[in-house]
């Protein structure tokens, strides 16, 4: 029955990529912030239904206001026009959109520390051991013979992650 299906838990499989969320400033602010503390104050773009991990309760609270919108090309507007103070955002999806709209990287500064890091997997049901075993010797492989690096600079192109 599918509830039983439902109840029974979700497993991950291995990692595929490491990524994380920051903060981003315009290049020309004298500034950088990377905790709620630091943000206090200030006005943060935001994607509107967005969860923001530790900055989640201050933006809640109102202790950092939250300009959202619906769409990261909108975020970024709101930060070049200094609408904002800063954006959080992905160390992979700005770089990305900000090369496909020939937007100049170089207007953004990442915010050191990061926010947060986390692992990309997908979620497998715990029922599905078959399945699991074989993703993650794909992943495995594809890790080991260059297939994910390819698909990276095939997607992103120019446009890698902003790491440290």
């Amino acid at each position: 029955m599918f509830t039983d299906y439902v109840q029974n838990p979700l497993v991950f499989s291995e990692t595929i990529w490491h990524s994380a969320d920051a903060v981003f400033v315009r290049s020309d602010s004298g500034e950088c912030f990377s905790n709620s503390r630091e943000l206090e104050g200030l006005t943060l773009g935001c994607i509107r239904g967005y969860r923001y991990g530790p900055l989640d309760p201050a933006l809640e609270s109102g202790a950092i206001e939250r300009n959202a919108v619906a769409r990261h090309e909108q975020l970024y507007k709101l930060l070049l026009s200094s609408r904002v103070d800063a954006i959080v955002e992905n160390i992979h999806v700005l770089p990305f959109h900000i090369h496909e709209s020939g937007q100049d990287i170089s207007l953004f500064r990442k915010c050191s520390p990061h926010l947060y890091e986390f692992e990309l997997a997908i979620m497998v049901h715990e029922s599905k051991q078959t399945f699991l075993k074989d993703l993650n010797a794909f992943i495995r492989e594809s890790h080991e013979n260059g297939l994910l690096e390819s698909i990276s600079l095939e997607w992103l192109g120019q446009a890698q992650p902003m790491w440290d």
